[in-house]
């Protein structure tokens, strides 16, 4: 965790994700969310925003991440819902590798 809130509070990172510089990212863990929240699909909520982008000529984008140790929410399970609303890959543009110093980091799907 300490990870990802080092690298989402690098000034490059805000910048690429227009981001406040003045923001600070830090864990959420204090928040008392309700059970019937958090068992709540957001299925329908990504589906209206894409239907909402295509209705106004939008260029929408999304970057939806997955970890790939979540036994939660694996990364197939989340392809397959992505896949589900309405979406596809862009050809030639599917697992590509993602680097950081020369070194795959991860993968990324357009």
């Amino acid at each position: 965790e300490a990870h990802l809130y080092f690298y989402l509070n690098r000034d490059d990172v805000k910048e690429a994700l227009h981001v406040d510089k003045k923001r600070h990212w830090e864990s959420c863990a204090d928040v008392n969310f309700s059970q019937k929240v958090h068992d709540r699909s957001q299925k329908d909520l990504y589906k209206e925003l894409i239907v909402r982008a295509r209705e106004d000529g939008s260029n929408l984008k999304m970057m939806i991440y997955s970890g790939d140790d979540d036994t939660v929410c694996s990364t197939a399970s989340t392809q397959d819902w992505i896949y589900d609303i309405g979406t596809s890959p862009k050809e030639n543009k599917l697992w590509q590798p993602w680097k950081y110093d020369n070194q795959t980091a991860g993968f990324l799907t357009e």
